[in-house]
């Protein structure tokens, strides 16, 4: 099974962290998240962004009782190509797509190269 790691940013009118939270928890195929900074969490998912981000907004709609949310939000897959100042938990989430990094000897094979 495919995992990806996905940002996911939204703008207090889209929804609240306590209905972000709820969705996230409901969700079968999201196996880890963390909730790196305001309105900012990393995501561990089964599904594709496309998918992932129709279901969140749909379950925005709902929640709103409203034909089209109002908010923004954005659900993206970092690149290797980042920089940012998280507690470890992110960086474990975006290297290893888990909340702990594995054991010395499990590592998930990535060449690293400075």
């Amino acid at each position: 099974m495919s995992k990806w790691t996905y940002v996911l940013a939204f703008d207090d009118e889209f929804m609240t962290a306590d209905e972000a939270k709820y969705f996230l928890n409901a969700r079968d195929d999201v196996f880890e998240w963390a909730h790196v900074f305001d309105n900012v969490y990393l995501i561990v998912s089964s599904t594709a962004a496309n998918a992932l981000g129709d279901r969140l907004f749909e379950y925005v709609k709902k929640n709103q009782n409203r034909e089209k949310p109002n908010g923004r939000f954005l659900l993206s897959e970092p690149t290797d190509d980042r920089n940012g100042w998280l507690p470890q938990v992110g960086w474990n989430l975006l290297d290893y797509k888990s909340l702990t990094k594995p054991e010395a000897g499990n590592e998930i094979e990535d060449e690293i190269t400075f």
